[in-house]
């Protein structure tokens, strides 16, 4: 694994991104975090054997982890989603796998209409469907920036840091890094694109093997019960962040479920 620095033009600019990258055979696995996460939720990857043999792919989002905010970025959706296609595009001999959590999973479904031939899985972890599931977003994107900026964002990062679980424990060192505004706006975005009842369509309709992933903490989610005829796979000992819970179980998984 190599962390570096990859330079992509995006809609007539350049834009700087964090990147851990592994190039190790033609089947990509991309993972795309979520709101104010980073490329290190996804550590657990880089020790695991049984995806050894694949490349992976792990970028910080603009605005979060070590990739800097952009001045002239919308921070909506579309435009992550939008990045994230410029990095594939630099690798476009190789089959890709998406693994989005949260907000990645919303990235992620967006993403993956646009490289229909390349897709061959996609795996949802807890990924925003509908708009129960932005809770956190949405009191975020209720109150002005000067408020959320002053009051709401450090309460978060105090509550995370206290949790019992080691994801949100980690969730709240890395908000601490994010860029404010590009938190702000893309979970203003978030919430919007989860109340819409698109995300929830375009996870139906993707067609490459898919899965939804979540912890065991959270089965009682409203979602679980709109996802008829999907696969759906639980994490033991595990909250909203499974992978950083339940590192070696999330990860077998993840190899079965790929290799199946």
């Amino acid at each position: 694994m190599q962390g570096q620095t990859v330079i992509i033009d995006y809609k007539n600019s350049r834009v700087q991104l964090a990147v851990k990258l592994k190039i190790s055979g033609n089947q990509l696995l991309f993972f795309i975090h979520g709101l104010g996460c980073a490329k290190e939720n996804f550590d657990g990857v880089w020790t695991n054997r049984n995806l050894k043999d694949y490349s992976i792919m792990v970028p910080d989002l603009p605005g979060f982890g070590d990739s800097p905010g952009l001045a002239d970025f919308s921070y909506d959706l579309e435009d992550h989603a939008g990045i994230c296609k410029s990095l594939l595009d630099c690798y476009p001999q190789h089959t890709v796998h998406v693994i989005g959590h949260s907000m990645g999973g919303a990235v992620g479904l967006i993403l993956g209409e646009r490289i229909p031939g390349r897709l061959a899985s996609f795996s949802n972890v807890e990924g925003n469907l509908i708009g129960h599931d932005c809770t956190v977003s949405r009191n975020k994107a209720s109150v002005s920036f000067e408020e959320f900026e002053k009051r709401q964002l450090p309460g978060m990062i105090l509550a995370t840091a206290m949790s019992a679980e080691p994801g949100r424990r980690l969730w709240s060192v890395l908000l601490k890094k994010a860029d404010t505004k590009g938190l702000y706006y893309s979970s203003r975005s978030l919430v919007t694109w989860s109340g819409s009842g698109v995300l929830l369509e375009k996870f139906r309709n993707i067609s490459c093997k898919k899965v939804y992933i979540h912890g065991d903490n959270n089965s009682s989610m409203p979602v679980l019960r709109r996802l008829e005829g999907i696969p759906v796979h639980s994490i033991s000992k595990s909250g909203h962040f499974p992978m950083n819970d339940n590192p070696e179980e999330f990860y077998k998984y993840i190899s079965d479920f790929i290799k199946d």
